[in-house]
C-alpha cells in the first residue's frame, strides 16, 4: 500500500505554527484511517504506512517529526523497523558529514521522535523501546488527546534527579536523556533544594527509600520553592527504564501538562 496522499490542513490550524509531519505505521486499515483523520483535523500533516518495510522506505525518502509505530506487525516488528530507520538515518548523516560528528551515535539529528503503541503491555518490550530511544510507549486503545499532546510537545521536559548511588544516578540520567529529557543530577537533598530554588523543573525525582523526616522535609520545601514541579518517587532498586516509562507517562498527561510549567 502506498502512502496516503496528504490533504491541505484545515483552517483550524494556526497558520503561524510549523506543521508537524507525522508518519502513522499500523497494519490495521481502520486504525490508520481513524488516526489520519483525527490528526489532520488537528492541523497536523499525517502520512500512513501499512508495514514496517513501507515505513523504512518513507523515512529514508522524507523527513518526519514524529513516527507513531505499532509494535506488532506481520512483516517486521515495530522495534525492528525502528532499528533499521535509525541505521539508515545514521548512514545518511555520515555520508553527508564524513567528519565524525559530536552528537550521540544513537541520536542523529535527522531522526524523528518515535511513539510506540501496542495492544499488549509487556515490560520487556517497553524496556527495549525505551532503550532504543522512544519518547513514549502507549497501550491501545489510545487516548488521542495524549497522542496529540506528545506530538505538539516541542520542549524537552527538565528533570532534577537525585539518587544516592552514583552508578544508578548516571544510568537513569542516560536513559532519560535518550528520550529527550533534560536532566540535572544532584548528589544530595541539599543540592536538590538549592537547585529547585533557582529553576522550576517539570519533574523532581527522588528515591522513595529515605528516612521519613527527610522525605517529609523535601516534599514540604519543594511545594514552597517550586510549586509547579511534579515530585516523582523512584525505587532505588528499580531499572532506569521503569523510571523512564513513569516520566514518559506523566509527560503525556494532558491535564498535568496544562497546569504546570515545563521548566527551561
Amino acid at each position: 500500500m502506498t502512502a496516503k496522499t496528504l490533504k491541505t490542513p484545515k483552517a483550524t490550524a494556526n497558520a503561524e505554527e510549523k506543521e508537524f509531519s507525522i508518519l502513522i505505521v499500523d497494519d490495521h486499515p481502520a486504525m490508520r484511517s481513524t488516526m489520519y483523520d483525527i490528526l489532520e483535523d488537528e492541523g497536523l500533516s499525517p502520512t500512513v504506512a501499512a508495514s514496517g518495510e513501507e515505513a523504512i522506505r518513507l523515512c529514508l525518502e522524507n523527513e518526519f517529526d514524529v513516527v507513531l509505530m505499532d509494535v506488532q506487525m506481520p512483516d517486521i516488528t515495530g522495534v525492528e523497523t525502528f532499528q533499521k530507520i535509525k541505521e539508515g538515518a545514521k548512514a545518511r548523516l555520515q555520508n553527508s558529514c564524513p567528519i565524525p560528528y559530536s552528537k550521540s551515535q544513537n541520536s542523529p539529528d535527522n531522526l524523528p521522535r518515535f511513539i510506540f503503541m501496542s495492544a499488549y503491555s509487556v515490560s520487556e518490550l517497553k524496556e527495549e523501546c525505551f532503550r532504543l530511544g522512544a519518547i513514549a510507549f502507549l497501550q491501545k486503545p489510545l487516548d488521542m488527546n495524549e497522542v496529540i499532546h506528545l506530538i505538539r510537545d516541542r520542549s524537552n521536559p527538565s528533570v532534577l534527579l537525585f539518587m544516592k548511588d552514583k552508578k544508578d544516578r548516571e544510568a537513569s540520567a542516560k536513559a532519560l536523556r535518550s528520550a529527550e529529557f533534560r536532566v540535572i543530577t544532584a548528589e544530595s537533598l541539599d543540592q536538590v533544594l538549592i537547585n529547585a530554588r533557582q529553576i522550576s523543573h517539570r519533574f523532581v525525582v527522588i528515591e522513595s527509600e529515605m528516612p521519613e523526616m527527610d522525605e517529609e522535609k523535601i516534599k514540604s520545601m519543594l511545594s514552597q520553592v517550586s510549586p509547579f514541579s511534579q515530585l516523582v518517587e523512584t525505587d532505588s532498586n528499580g531499572q532506569p527504564t521503569v523510571l523512564l516509562e513513569k516520566l514518559s507517562r506523566l509527560r503525556a498527561d494532558p491535564v498535568r501538562r496544562e497546569t504546570a510549567t515545563s521548566g527551561w
